[in-house]
């Protein structure tokens, strides 16, 4: 079994995990920022991932998930588009509220994770 081909997967779960134990420990005092560069950093890591895996066609886990062009394809796409979410994001979470702000960017990458894995089964 190839763990590394699911290597984007493991970046948006540690992206969740970020999130979460930052909105846990967040305390009561007011954020400075918005959190806004947790998920940028991840999105942008998860495509430089995706393009190391550029030329790889596998499968793991008895063939269930599978890592082909058209998988990558995918997971690209939805990688950008989760960041064009987040970069237009910015400016209501900056100028209108900063509340749910780790709400918003947690139920997103669970999102991205989900269709990752939609696109990745067999």
């Amino acid at each position: 079994m190839n763990l590394a081909l699911l290597f984007p997967e493991w970046i948006v779960l540690g992206m969740l995990v970020v999130l979460a134990l930052r909105e846990i420990f967040k305390g009561t005092r007011p954020q400075r920022s918005s959190g806004i560069w947790i998920p940028l950093a991840g999105t942008v890591l998860v495509l430089f991932s995706l393009w190391g895996l550029r030329n790889s066609s596998a499968s793991a886990f008895g063939g269930t998930f599978i890592l082909d062009s058209l998988a990558l394809f995918f997971k690209a796409f939805f990688s950008l588009v989760a960041f064009v979410v987040i970069v237009s994001s910015e400016f209501f979470f900056r100028t209108l509220t900063r509340e749910k702000v780790t709400e918003f960017f947690l139920i997103l990458c669970c999102t991205l994770l989900g269709m990752f894995f939609l696109v990745s089964a067999n």
